[in-house]
């Protein structure tokens, strides 16, 4: 299964010169579960160019169906939502995972309500479905289990555990390792979550020079990031979630400071930042 990187910034997009090797759209990802099925993971401004790139590929294509799963639902995470192009292809079937007392995917879909946005719901040409299932009862059919942890973050956030066989993803963005005065989940059980796992794709978005005085927003210092892979055995490690203020210039320096923690505590994690556009076989 192919996992590519659609958006990687963290709070806000930031198109320019300055961030056009790592990318400056907001969180998403998708995974290619088959040739018609695919789980996207957060609908950041990302989410327009998977879009745009769906329609180039499978242009006369049978129908197709994409599982959207979000983490949370603050604003850099959804945004995209309006203007992903499937929406408007009648041979699409969306289908947003959300348990009853989120009811996260009926929320998200407000932006179609004329006040955000020009177009309603009933202007669309895609079957949209609402799962209120469990992500593992949902995509039971194309993974062996999917298993979710509360994310250090300010509201209700998710991190999420993907296996394929003997092969392993988290996505946990949006946490706090470690700084909040009282964590919604320990550390240890964090390790617990990541133990092993072929790769993880982890907030990173502040460095120590951020900190303290932005403990307690959610994001995690690079250096916690580090020592939780190292603990866990993470087999690579994406940096992600990269601060809007960051040029491709800084993150190339937050990628070598990380690396050498990693080699300076004799880690075997293999470390880069997520960069928009890449992608990697699970």
């Amino acid at each position: 299964m192919l996992v590519r990187f659609w958006g990687v910034r963290g709070s806000s997009a930031v198109p320019g010169s300055l961030t056009e090797r790592y990318g400056g759209n907001t969180s998403c990802i998708s995974i290619d579960l088959t040739p018609s099925d695919t789980l996207i993971v957060d609908a950041g401004t990302g989410i327009r160019e998977l879009g745009e790139a769906a329609k180039k590929e499978r242009v006369d294509a049978a129908a197709h169906t994409y599982f959207i799963l979000l983490s949370h639902l603050h604003w850099d995470h959804v945004q995209g939502i309006p203007l992903f192009a499937p929406f408007h292809d009648a041979k699409a079937r969306i289908e947003f995972i959300s348990d009853p007392e989120l009811n996260w995917g009926r929320r998200v879909m407000k932006q179609f309500g004329g006040d955000h946005f020009p177009l309603c719901e009933d202007d669309l040409l895609a079957t949209v479905v609402h799962r209120e299932e469990s992500p593992k009862a949902v995509l039971a059919p194309f993974l062996d289990d999917v298993e979710r942890i509360r994310a250090n973050h300010p509201g209700l956030c998710y991190g999420y555990r993907f296996r394929k066989g003997n092969k392993s993803l988290v996505y946990l963005t949006d946490n706090e390792v470690t700084g909040m005065s009282v964590p919604l989940t320990p550390r240890e059980e964090l390790v617990s979550f990541c133990k092993d796992v072929d790769f993880l794709i982890h907030d990173a978005q502040y460095t120590a020079l951020d900190l303290p005085r932005k403990c307690g927003w959610g994001h995690s210092e690079v250096s916690d990031v580090c020592r939780l892979a190292a603990d866990a055995n993470v087999g690579k490690l994406f940096l992600f979630h990269h601060d809007p203020n960051r040029s491709d210039n800084d993150i190339d320096g937050i990628v070598a400071s990380a690396r050498d923690y990693l080699s300076g505590n004799r880690s075997s994690v293999s470390c880069s930042a997520a960069r928009e556009g890449d992608s990697f076989d699970l």
